[in-house]
């Protein structure tokens, strides 16, 4: 086996992973800077999802044989983390998951599909829902079912703290499709793609917060000099090691055993991500004080959303005892291998 420092194919991986940050890079440079809330907010995420569904990028995952634009799961979680390290909203997230999840099907639904979550009132949390024509309703069932809008279908338009719509649809016309993946494994792959978000918008947090402190003078010296200063960039740094650390565990789960048998992993993934989400929103508002809250500063468009994704899908601890579930229903062999992974 050959090392895998010296590995060609991890060469190859990495010089990948550049030309897709360096397409995010030159796609924000060019006409896609994220503006203030408010009205322009909505046409940016708007324009941006144009330029990507354009580019074909939320084809990423599905085989060129099945429609889609090639790739992996790995080169998916780049392009969302680039955007979130920015400050982007878009349905990349559902929309790619849902088009990887239907690429199988003798016919698969047309346009843009989204994820929808049941709740107990029978309607389902649709997020983007009003730019999808399909979503997959996630139940108790053991696999996802479909539900294709129709007039009326989206009951509810409304947005969350980070301005993206969270719509509410009629789920009772859901129908079960032979041949779509299970919960689990969209599931799984929601989780590392959210965690990719998370990680993308913590590192711009990180990024933004560093440059402040050290741009910034306090006493005739930065602010970074200043030893409490140092020890939270410290923690927000700690926290991205361990949630990029975790990403990589579940990207690689996903590679070895596919989706339905990673969900551990992408679960502690999706953990630490909202973990460190939440470090980092509350470290970067503290060492920014009242400019980081101001409509022309940047902060606040990723800390909007770090507050908003952290809770997408579930919340930290909805995972976290789901995570405890799993690691209870177990065999101690394989529980034994997550602690050591």
């Amino acid at each position: 086996m050959s090392d895998p420092v010296d590995d060609p194919a991890n060469d190859t991986a990495d010089a990948l992973a550049r030309e897709l940050f360096a397409l995010v890079d030159d796609i924000n440079r060019r006409s896609l800077a994220a503006p203030a809330p408010g009205a322009a907010e909505t046409g940016a995420q708007l324009s941006l999802w144009s330029t990507l569904t354009g580019l074909d990028l939320h084809m990423i995952g599905v085989p060129e044989r099945d429609g889609g634009a090639g790739g992996d799961l790995d080169q998916l979680a780049v392009i969302v983390r680039a955007l979130a390290s920015y400050g982007h909203s878009s349905p990349l997230v559902e929309a790619a998951t849902a088009a990887w999840a239907v690429s199988r099907l003798p016919d698969p639904p047309g346009g843009i599909g989204t994820i929808a979550r049941l709740r107990p009132d029978g309607r389902a949390e649709a997020p983007w829902g009003r730019l999808a024509r399909w979503a997959l309703v996630l139940g108790p069932e053991p696999a996802p079912r479909l539900v294709r809008f129709a007039p009326g279908a989206v009951l509810a338009e409304a947005e969350n703290i980070a301005g993206e719509p969270a719509d509410t649809i009629a789920a009772d016309a859901a129908e079960p499709l032979p041949g779509l993946p299970s919960r689990t494994a969209v599931r799984s792959r929601v989780a590392v793609l959210r965690a990719a978000a998370l990680i993308g918008a913590s590192r711009g947090a990180y990024d933004l917060t560093r440059a402040h402190v050290r741009r910034r003078h306090q006493f005739g010296r930065p602010l970074a000099a200043i030893p409490a200063v140092r020890t939270a960039l410290g923690v927000i740094r700690t926290g991205l090691i361990q949630a990029e650390a975790a990403q990589d565990r579940a990207l690689e789960a996903v590679r070895e055993r596919g989706a339905d048998g990673a969900l551990p992993a992408a679960a502690a993934g999706r953990v630490v991500a909202a973990r460190t989400a939440s470090e980092t929103a509350r470290l970067s508002h503290q060492l920014h004080g009242a400019l980081g809250v101001t409509a022309e500063y940047a902060l606040h468009r990723l800390t909007r959303r770090l507050w908003a994704w952290r809770d997408a899908d579930g919340s930290e601890r909805e995972w976290a005892a789901e995570l405890g579930a799993l690691a209870l229903a177990a065999p101690e062999t394989e529980f034994w291998e997550w602690l050591t992974a």
